[in-house]
């Protein structure tokens, strides 16, 4: 296990790191990224990684600081790949509904149209 925790943290201390077939990341940006590619997340649980990540549906949270929980989550996907992909797969999906470009682009749409109007009322523009 020790090996492991200081490989993990070497692995942490990078932005994005793949290791086999499943991803440890710290910004919801890389994490956006592993998840369209279909890998299941490990990461802390912190605010902006569970508006992400849904503990055992899609990846892991452990408790921030955790690195031994963070391995025990990496060792068990090792030893169940076919995990690792279903929560991959359940990762793909929620990107695809909740942040692509057919969901995302109406949206900041919407906040630009308001934001317009809000000016032209307040500054009579």
């Amino acid at each position: 296990m020790k090996y492991l925790e200081r490989r993990l943290n070497f692995l942490f201390v990078k932005t994005a790191s793949f290791y086999r077939k499943f991803i440890v990341i710290r910004l919801p940006s890389s994490m956006m990224e592993a998840m369209s590619m279909e890998k299941p997340i490990i990461a802390y649980n912190i605010r902006e990684v569970r508006d992400l990540v849904e503990d055992s549906v899609n990846g892991f949270l452990v408790p921030f600081g955790d690195v031994n929980g963070l391995a025990k989550k990496i060792l068990y996907l090792m030893k169940n790949p076919e995990v690792a992909k279903e929560m991959g797969k359940t990762g793909r999906v929620k990107i695809e509904q909740d942040f692509s470009l057919k969901v995302i682009l109406p949206q900041m749409e919407k906040l630009y149209r308001e934001t317009l109007e809000t000016e032209e009322k307040e500054f009579g523009r």
